[in-house]
């Protein structure tokens, strides 16, 4: 179920920092498997990142 409300969330528009929140990852890292799904936002986590080690 976490994984199809996850690609759920970003096919309909989710931002990877959110769906990081959301999940509780423990990195980054592991929530960026979903942003292949939508391309566009990986630009977007990267130039946003609050977090280090991106």
């Amino acid at each position: 179920m976490r994984h199809t409300f996850a690609s759920h969330l970003m096919v309909n528009g989710g931002n990877v920092l959110t769906l990081h929140n959301a999940q509780g990852h423990a990195s980054i890292q592991m929530t960026m498997r979903y942003a292949h799904l939508v391309p566009e936002h990986i630009n977007e986590a990267i130039k946003y990142n609050s977090l280090p080690n991106l």
